[in-house]
């Protein structure tokens, strides 16, 4: 039953939201944990600083092997049955002796890489951070071979186990540092890691090797056959996904120039930040990317601005009261979450400080996210490589101007007006190439809920001076109540978004039963 409702494409996009939301939710649990074992200690700060480069690179081979062996394997699938798996075996052990090639070649230039992020720092922290390094630089290989191994699975329609092999890495990570913290110190999370990445590997090994297709690997190569399913368009994305990925380690190239915890203040509130968008974000996207997807095929203009316009709505009205609760509730929110243990109140101030500029580019970031599924519908891959170049290049630009005087904050900064800038390239773009204006719609849907939420805002104000100021739990009512007036307030005034995210949430449920 669990393997026909995932084999329909509509079932297995209900089935994977359901797995990475409880991927999500073990991911902010595990910086929870983070949080109360290590805090924003230097040995945290550390470690983020020596993950960043393998985690990085495992990141952008994931991406690399979904998009190039899917569309390779069904190309082959119909070709012949020895062409898949020959193709199978073949890209799999490429990509295991890259992997082996690539840990090798940072091995080789850890020095260097050191030097450049820990520039003063003294001997024994090298150490320290070249060991964590090495630990992580052992799950290239395997790494690799996993994300051929997922994508296989999912050519074989078998979304459910790429899907909850993802789930080892956090549930290892959060074991071991549950158990063996105080043998293990900081070394708990990359050997955590590792150990959920060998797990990650048998798994999928395991259920790939029932289908027939690893039971023989001969390693011949056919250059041929590897090299005509490298397309422009594959290139674009993989270089996209790539140049994405390069904000944490912009960030962890200044650690020499912040204060003590400034690194792992930056990691809090970023997954904080990123939390909801995982959630809402991807639910929204999931929804109407096979939607916008099929009425560019068909050229319907109509269906498009009208998917476009529903989503931009259902976006700004979601993401406009969690970005408020950001900006004005930062630190009882911070407090809530991470402050126990090792992670003291003055760790809560600097990630609040943190949090704050974040939540300026919520809204933003979020409206771009439909944006994004739109210029992939349309294909227009150049145009979305641009607004990756444009980005990454403002957020260096504004790391290097705003550090020394503002440190992380210089950094989130950074962070939050690239992040902005996504949606004002991609609005312009978008009405260039498809002559879909957004600007209206987004202006009028900005000011219709940010005066909701003003007055939202200022009905807690008022409501505070009846309580005791200071006082945690308070906090905590008052923000809960600023959302039911939030949602209250839409109600009443019965605006077209209420009814967008009803439907939506409607149509979900009918497919389910």
């Amino acid at each position: 039953m669990v393997k026909k409702f995932t084999s329909s494409i509509l079932g297995a996009s209900i089935f994977i939201s359901i797995l990475m939301l409880a991927g999500r939710g073990l991911g902010f649990l595990r910086e929870v944990v983070y949080a109360g074992y290590f805090g924003i200690g230097d040995q945290f700060d550390l470690f983020l600083v020596s993950a960043v480069f393998p985690i990085t690179i495992n990141t952008v081979i994931y991406y690399l092997g979904q998009n190039y062996f899917i569309p390779a394997y069904n190309k082959a699938v119909n070709l012949k049955k020895s062409e898949s798996d020959k193709l199978l075996s073949q890209t799999l052990i490429i990509f295991f002796i890259g992997g082996i090639l690539i840990s090798v070649f940072l091995f080789l230039i850890s020095d260097f890489i050191f030097d450049l992020y820990l520039k003063s720092s003294s001997a024994q922290i090298k150490n320290t951070a070249s060991t964590i390094f090495n630990i992580f630089l052992t799950t290239i290989p395997l790494f690799s071979c996993t994300s051929i191994l997922s994508s296989y699975l999912h050519a074989k329609l078998e979304y459910s186990f790429p899907a909850v092999s993802r789930l080892f890495l956090n549930i290892c990570i959060i074991f071991l540092i549950l158990m063996f913290t105080n043998k293990l110190g900081i070394y708990v999370i990359p050997i955590g890691y590792a150990l959920g990445v060998l797990i990650q590997f048998i798994y999928l090994f395991v259920m790939s090797f029932k289908f027939g297709e690893l039971k023989t690997i001969l390693f011949r190569l056919d250059r041929a056959l590897l090299l005509k399913n490298i397309k422009s368009s594959i290139l674009i994305i993989i270089l996209i996904e790539s140049i994405s990925q390069l904000y944490l380690i912009a960030d962890r190239f200044f650690y020499s120039s912040l204060p003590s915890g400034g690194i792992a203040s930056l990691n809090y509130a970023f997954n904080l930040f990123v939390f909801p968008i995982a959630v809402f974000s991807f639910a929204i996207t999931t929804a109407i990317f096979p939607r916008i997807s099929d009425a560019f095929v068909k050229s319907a203009d109509t269906e498009i601005r009208k998917i476009a316009f529903e989503s931009v709505s259902a976006t700004i009205v979601i993401f406009t009261p969690i970005a408020f609760l950001f900006i004005f509730f930062s630190e009882p929110i911070i407090k809530l979450v991470f402050e126990r243990g090792s992670f003291s109140s003055e760790a809560t101030i600097m990630t609040a400080e943190v949090l704050k500029i974040y939540g300026l580019s919520l809204i933003f970031y979020s409206v771009y996210t439909v944006m994004n599924k739109i210029l992939y519908s349309a294909e227009l891959l150049k145009q979305l490589l641009f607004i990756t170049i444009a980005g990454i290049i403002i957020k260096l630009l504004i790391n290097f101007i705003s550090v020394d005087s503002l440190n992380q904050s210089g950094l989130a900064m950074g962070t939050a007006v690239s992040y902005i800038s996504f949606l004002f390239f991609s609005v312009y773009l978008i009405n260039k190439h498809l002559k879909i204006n957004f600007t209206r719609k987004i202006i009028y849907d900005l000011l219709f809920n940010l005066v909701n939420a003003s007055v939202c805002f200022v009905i807690i104000l008022i409501i505070c001076k009846l309580f005791i100021q200071g006082n945690f739990f308070t906090q905590i009512f008052f923000l809960t109540i600023f959302v039911a007036i939030f949602i209250s307030n839409l109600v009443l005034l019965n605006h077209p978004s209420t009814e967008i995210i009803l439907n939506l949430f409607k149509k979900i449920r009918c497919k389910i039963y």
